[in-house]
């Protein structure tokens, strides 16, 4: 584990007593979205991205209950996996971080979250790097392969 990481254990781990009497559920006890990444954010070493990631967890796991108009707040994590894929499939412009979050927002502008997990899902499984396996791709009929 390196020293980052470390530290945010630490930090993560010194708020929760702190602030939450040792209940890190507390962390996301809130029904808006600014609150709870706004608490997520206040932990060193946590991000737009990991923050984003941590709520689409969150969510998918019914650990947080959201109005419907929260939902939208919720942006994907563009690592290079989401990146690549939204890229490759055309739904990107180019293959950078600003334009995957503005992509799942026009995309799914209820929930650009959502595409997070599946986008993710085949930058791992078939998009990959080098020599992507497009046949058995779930994307293979509307992707524009752009390599």
């Amino acid at each position: 584990m390196g020293k980052s990481a470390a530290q945010t254990i630490k930090d993560l781990s010194g708020q929760v007593v702190s602030f939450y009497g040792g209940d890190a559920s507390k962390l996301w006890d809130s029904d808006k979205i600014e609150v709870i990444k706004g608490r997520l954010l206040g932990i060193y070493g946590v991000g737009e991205g990991i923050s984003s990631m941590t709520l689409n967890i969150l969510l998918r796991e019914g650990k947080i209950k959201l109005d419907p108009p929260e939902y939208a707040k919720l942006d994907v994590k563009p690592d290079i996996h989401v990146q690549r894929v939204f890229y490759r499939t055309g739904l990107a412009d180019k293959q950078e971080k600003g334009a995957a979050i503005l992509a799942a927002r026009e995309v799914h502008p209820r929930y650009p979250g959502k595409l997070d997990s599946p986008a993710w899902k085949i930058g791992q499984e078939y998009c990959f790097a080098e020599c992507p396996n497009c046949q058995p791709c779930p994307l293979t009929g509307p992707c524009l392969r752009r390599y």
